[in-house]
């Protein structure tokens, strides 16, 4: 009743017959087919296909949950396996927002293919929810996140200590008052906002200025809210937006200031003609921690190893 459970849980994941199909690289009436009969021999449906998407049943629920352990055990045992033949092959799945996925992994990445090109790297960025079920169940090696993770489930090393900047456009009236204050992104890059003596700037100053912030609810807006709280800010917000990444390139064309972390502007290419002033903050709220997190429980590959040693050592210099 599991031989065909990869096409289960292909439909599982697609939600769909036809797009199942598509990726297996099969027909889609081959595909019906051979999950029919996977449901012939349980005596039960695993999908409802009266609702578009379609859903699983109870029955497909407990499938599910079942062939994703097998699934695990066979795709450990292969990188055991792989690991006898040869000392460095296999696969490597990363998972990360998309924030990091696009600002602290390209480099590293790159630096990891060029030392083992016979790796093969998978990439899969989603939430923090569903990053931590794909971990969980063994689909994901290793996740980078800065939200915390169950301790007794997962293994976590401290990678990167993050900091926020205040972002302001370079036009705004405001910055010639406050040059003494200032960073630029060379600062930034080799921590002067962190180790120098830079003075922070006094929040109070931009009280007329408009914002713009991320939705509520996002880690960045959460603390945003309590430093500018502490200040005694309440700020003009004129927009709320999804991803930081959106609302920076929006105070970069000069429509309002923000919070950013330093993680996005190292990620910004050198030769990059910045339109913003940046200002060093004074609060409890401005730092959190990045981790790379694996399960316990999962076997080490010398791929996985490889890669853990190597984000040790490229991470190190931006642990204070």
């Amino acid at each position: 009743m599991f031989s065909g459970m990869r096409y289960v849980y292909a439909v599982y994941q697609h939600k769909s017959f036809s797009k199942a199909a598509q990726a297996l690289y099969i027909s889609q009436p081959a595909l019906s087919a051979s999950v029919k009969k996977i449901e012939k021999e349980l005596g039960m449906p695993l999908f409802d296909r009266s609702k578009n998407p379609i859903h699983l049943t109870e029955c497909g629920e407990q499938y599910i949950a079942a062939a994703r352990q097998i699934m695990r055990i066979e795709d450990e045992f292969s990188d055991y396996l792989n690991d006898l033949k040869n000392m460095m092959g296999g696969s490597l799945s990363i998972g990360a927002s998309t924030f990091y996925a696009a600002a602290l992994l390209p480099l590293i990445l790159q630096t990891f293919s060029a030392a083992h090109p016979d790796v093969k790297i998978r990439l899969t960025e989603g939430s923090v929810q569903e990053l931590e079920t794909q971990l969980y169940d063994g689909e994901l090696d290793f996740v980078i996140e800065a939200n915390a993770f169950d301790e007794k489930l997962y293994e976590k090393v401290r990678i990167y200590h993050e900091h926020l900047v205040l972002a302001v456009p370079k036009n705004y009236l405001i910055n010639t008052e406050l040059q003494q204050y200032q960073i630029t992104r060379e600062d930034i890059k080799v921590r002067h906002h962190v180790t120098g003596g830079i003075e922070p700037v006094d929040l109070r100053l931009f009280q007329e200025e408009p914002f713009i912030l991320l939705h509520e609810g996002n880690d960045i807006r959460v603390r945003a809210d309590r430093i500018l709280r502490d200040a005694g800010v309440k700020p003009h917000i004129l927009l709320t937006l999804d991803h930081q990444q959106t609302a920076m390139n929006l105070a970069m064309r000069g429509m309002g200031i923000t919070f950013v972390c330093d993680t996005l502007l190292n990620s910004l290419p050198e030769e990059f003609d910045d339109p913003c002033c940046y200002y060093k903050l004074d609060n409890r709220n401005i730092h959190r921690d990045v981790y790379f997190y694996h399960r316990k429980t999962k076997y080490m590959t010398p791929a996985m190893q490889a890669f853990n040693d190597l984000a040790g050592e490229y991470f190190k210099p931006m642990i204070d």
